[in-house]
This record gives C-alpha cells, sequence and structure tokens, in this order.
C-alpha cells in the first residue's frame, strides 16, 4: 500500500499529468477515469480532482469513475432495463474482452451489436462500443466487418439514431422505439410477421407509415374502443400491414409521422 507520503506525491504526480493533458493538447472534451475503485473516494480526494480539472477547463466531461465527481453515468456490459433520469452510456466491448485479447475469437455478430445500440438509444444512452487493435494498429477481420455492416445499417437508418429520445412505453410498442418531435421510429426485431402494432397512441394524428429510406407507405388501420370512436382526438392502436417484401432487411425501421403529439402518455424524455 506504501506510506501516506508516497500516495500523496501520486496523488500529485496524477494531478501534474491531468494539468499536461488539458494545458498543452487543445481542448479536452472528456477525461474517462476507470481503476479507482482499489481505493476509497476519501483516499483518492476525489472532489480535489474534480475541483483542479473544472478550475482548469470546466467544459470537460468527466465519467463516473471518479466516484462523486461524474458528469454521467457508465454501466459496463449491460445495458439498464429502463431509461435512468441522468446522461448515461454503455461501455459495451464487441466480443468479450477489452483491448486486443487475441485468443478471444468470441465476437459478437452485428446482429447482436446492431441490437445493442439500438436498445440503448432507446432507452436514452449513449453505446460507447470497444474494439481492440491488434499490435500494428489494424482491426482483426471479425471487428472491422462488423463496423462496415454497422455503417450500412447507419447509411440508410441514422436518423432514427441520432439525435432522438425514448419513443413508446413497453406496452405501446413490443420493441424499442425513439422519437423525434412528431415522429416516431419503430425498430423492428421480430419480423417477418403479418402486423406491426402500436397502443395508446392519439390514432386520428398518425399522417402515414413508410419503412425508412423508402418512399413506400405502409397500409394501416386505425382501431378504437366503441366508446371513443366519436371522441375527435381518441386514444386507440394503429395496426401496420407488413406482409410481403415491404419490410425487410437486417433491424428495419418504420417511420410514424404524426401530426402533434403521437400519445398522451408522457413520453419518456431524459
Amino acid at each position: 500500500m506504501g506510506s501516506t507520503e508516497q500516495w500523496e506525491s501520486f496523488r500529485q504526480y496524477t494531478k501534474d499529468q491531468l494539468t499536461e493533458l488539458l494545458t498543452e493538447y487543445g481542448p479536452v472534451d472528456l477525461l474517462w477515469f476507470d481503476g479507482a475503485w482499489e481505493r476509497s473516494d476519501e483516499t483518492w480526494n476525489s472532489k480535489d480532482f474534480g475541483d483542479h480539472i473544472r478550475s482548469i477547463s470546466p467544459n470537460t466531461l468527466i465519467n463516473d469513475r471518479l466516484f462523486t465527481q461524474g458528469d454521467y453515468r457508465t454501466p459496463e456490459q449491460w445495458i439498464p432495463a429502463k431509461p435512468i433520469a441522468e446522461p448515461w452510456e454503455c461501455c459495451m466491448t464487441i466480443n468479450y474482452s477489452w483491448a486486443y485479447v487475441p485468443t478471444d475469437k468470441t465476437y459478437k455478430s452485428t446482429y447482436e451489436i446492431l441490437r445493442t445500440l439500438i436498445e440503448v438509444v432507446s432507452r436514452g444512452g449513449n453505446l460507447l462500443l470497444n474494439v481492440g487493435p491488434k499490435p500494428d494498429g489494424t482491426l482483426a477481420s471479425e471487428e472491422a466487418q462488423t463496423l462496415d455492416d454497422l455503417a450500412i445499417w447507419m447509411k440508410v437508418n441514422k436518423e432514427s439514431i441520432e439525435n432522438v429520445t425514448p419513443g413508446l412505453e413497453d406496452w405501446q410498442y413490443y420493441g424499442p422505439s425513439t422519437q423525434r418531435g412528431e415522429i416516431v421510429y419503430l425498430h423492428n426485431f421480430a419480423l417477418p410477421q403479418e402486423s406491426v402494432v402500436v397502443r395508446g397512441v392519439k390514432v386520428a394524428r398518425l399522417k402515414s407509415a413508410k419503412v425508412l429510406g423508402s418512399n413506400e407507405e405502409l397500409t394501416f388501420t386505425r382501431r378504437t374502443a366503441i366508446h371513443d370512436a366519436e371522441m375527435p382526438d381518441p386514444d386507440g392502436e394503429i395496426i401496420i400491414d407488413v406482409r410481403g417484401n415491404k419490410v425487410g432487411g437486417l433491424m428495419p425501421v418504420i417511420v410514424l409521422d404524426f401530426s402533434g403529439n403521437p400519445s398522451s402518455v408522457q413520453i419518456r424524455n431524459w
């Protein structure tokens, strides 16, 4: 463990390193700490580090691994079941190891990585995906292929992922969804199937349903309870026809365009 004097010398060395990083290399957007759990918050005096960082660079983000000084949370290798009421970023590996481990050949499939990305974003988070470069700086072919596959998907569907908020509640749509204003994006894991159902929405406000990346509109049916049918703005459900080749490919996205707020349910906009 070393003496108190040795520990304080190490703390000062760390502060000096932070000063160098924050003053000699241009603007620093983020400091990502790790490994602090070997000592307590009190031993680290994390507030002293946080105050030091912010006195030099007040706009620099700090992750939550400097104990009480974090600006956002970093769940590692798991996804919160529900949106959480503060910024967060999921840290996930492309196989089951951090950095480059040549013996770890258990690469996650494109489907699994893409599903992780969608589930994270639909719950209000950001995905930090770890890929481990080899000693020569290149990526393993499996990692490169997965990233290429993700790029192809993003080229068509990125508007459903970027600058969006969590969408409908789980009971409203059996899958992840995101939202931007009056547009709801339904991410489909379970196709092929005959229909996609969305519940608890303002059915009269739905203007169109289509597959993202296609101008072809999907047909849909509005359904409400009998006693609500004559109301001017009833809640109900939408049944979207996805039979045939209308919806296909890897995790297609259905875009619902509403005139006004899609739901009377409070959308989880953290």
